[in-house]
């Protein structure tokens, strides 16, 4: 086998290219783009293809295959049992009291932990909550992060609230753009709750008043 070899690298001949496994296997079936010939060679290329790629079926098993597919409404059923699954689940979760309530990242904004020298080390589910969160420990508030869940009706059916905090026995929740459903979950509440919206943490930013004072 011709070659150019040191005791370090090996030149394949034919592409020039620094070989360093499999050195006579790549001579045989070297394509000129260096290693991975093996790679790029037909027979690999066959192993990769999938078993029926390429084949086609007889008009006659067309045939079958449709007659025996005809009339079964797979779609439609597949729905309906997807449909009879959710609501088997959406049942089973009413009847257990441990279930729902807040969840780590459930809300829609950016999320990020932060470490409070009050609260601890508590999950946030937006900017605007970590903003008020900062306001909360710089006057030295007590406060901490809300778990509890409350019940509310929304469009005929029933759902849970979950405030973000609780300060002093006042529910507060921190409110970016706000939803029909959002009006629902407040107008349901049994306990007194503060909405505080971007304006209103400006506010606390620049040494305004708290609202719940």
């Amino acid at each position: 086998m011709c070659c150019e070899a040191s005791r370090n690298r090996w030149l394949c001949p034919r592409c020039g290219h620094h070989i360093h496994s499999q050195r006579e296997r790549h001579v045989e079936i070297c394509d000129g783009l260096g290693a991975g010939a093996h790679l790029r060679s037909e027979k690999a290329r066959r192993r990769r293809r999938g078993w029926n790629k390429g084949t086609k079926l007889d008009q006659e098993t067309r045939n079958k295959i449709s007659a025996s597919l005809t009339g079964k409404p797979w779609r439609a059923k597949s729905v309906e049992s997807g449909l009879a699954r959710r609501q088997k689940i959406s049942e089973s979760m009413k009847r257990n009291p441990a279930a729902g309530g807040y969840r780590k990242g459930s809300g829609v904004g950016k999320g990020c932990w932060y470490v409070s020298f009050i609260a601890g080390r508590v999950y946030l589910d937006s900017t605007f909550e970590k903003r008020f969160a900062v306001v909360l420990d710089s006057l030295a508030l007590i406060w901490s992060r809300n778990t509890q869940k409350f019940p509310y009706s929304y469009n005929g059916k029933d759902h849970f609230y979950t405030p973000d905090f609780i300060i002093d026995d006042v529910f507060v929740e921190v409110k970016g753009y706000v939803t029909g459903r959002d009006l629902a979950k407040w107008k349901c509440f049994p306990h007194r709750l503060v909405i505080i919206r971007e304006t209103d943490i400006i506010d606390l930013e620049s040494g305004g008043l708290p609202k719940w004072s």
